[in-house]
């Protein structure tokens, strides 16, 4: 278990020297696992920390405890070639026939914040394509029967301000003609033998103006223990794109309307 462990990980006594280093901790640090056997762990810190790092040495000596990795936990450390890294740690004291003993466990903490400036930029992406197609997201919590939604929803529903609200407010805002036609997708995409997919288009009144906005909606309902757990989707205003197929379908009736008294003049 210690050897095939994915992090770097690495046992020291109590005054700080090495008596085991597992396969990824060679790799990492560039030492065979004699060259890193009796070496003080002090030679794997960057210079310029090192005497910071005997303070906190001792501090966690004076009241051993487990540390877990997370913001503040770094260390900058140096491999055999100089090369400097910022490396997250935890440490786990453990006692082995009364004598202290200290497992260190490394892992690349520019990974962590490479992938925390990724999910940054991913999010920020997601927000200026969801501003661009004009995409409200929401998410039904079904057993605790709550809503999450975000602005472009409260803001075509009329509610500015809680980041959640109950089923039931949320419906109230949904034209009363079309609440059946929507609880049946939903009770379709809630059924398990579907594929849980959810598609509906239904009409909003807004609690402030009055307004009504024709919306799309679609997204899907994920399961937990064969039971519908969360809906997760999103909805589009649609109101522009209605408004224009009713002025076409009316022109169309105009259309039919004057063919068919022109039919009857001639044949008259």
């Amino acid at each position: 278990m210690f050897d095939s462990a994915a992090d770097a990980m690495l046992l020291v006594e109590e005054f700080g020297h090495i008596v085991l280093a597992n396969t990824t901790a060679q790799q990492l640090f560039g030492y065979s696992a004699d060259e890193l056997s009796g070496l003080t762990v002090e030679i794997l810190i960057v210079p310029r920390y090192r005497k910071q790092y005997r303070y906190h040495q001792a501090q966690f000596l004076s009241h051993p405890m487990k540390r877990s990795m997370g913001v503040g936990n770094e260390l900058m450390v140096v491999d055999r070639d100089g090369k400097e890294m910022l490396l997250d740690i935890s440490l786990s004291p453990i006692v082995i026939q009364k004598q202290l003993y200290i497992l260190i466990t490394f892992n690349a903490a520019k990974r962590r914040l490479d992938v925390e400036q990724a999910l940054r930029v991913s999010e920020e992406r997601l927000r200026l394509a969801k501003q661009a197609a004009g995409l409200g997201i929401f998410d039904y919590e079904i057993k605790r029967n709550i809503v999450y939604w975000d602005d472009q929803m409260r803001k075509l529903w009329g509610d500015h301000s809680e980041k959640t609200v109950s089923y039931e407010e949320f419906v109230a805002r949904i034209h009363p003609e079309d609440r059946a036609a929507r609880q049946r997708a939903i009770d379709c995409a809630m059924n398990p033998a579907g594929n849980g997919e959810f598609k509906a288009e239904y009409r909003v009144v807004n609690s402030i103006n009055g307004d009504e906005r024709y919306i799309a909606a679609m997204g899907r309902v994920y399961f937990e223990a064969g039971q519908p757990n969360r809906l997760v989707g999103v909805t589009r205003d649609v109101t522009e794109q209605k408004n224009i197929e009713k002025k076409l379908q009316m022109q169309r009736d105009e259309t039919e309307d004057i063919l068919k008294q022109q039919v009857a003049a001639r044949t008259a």
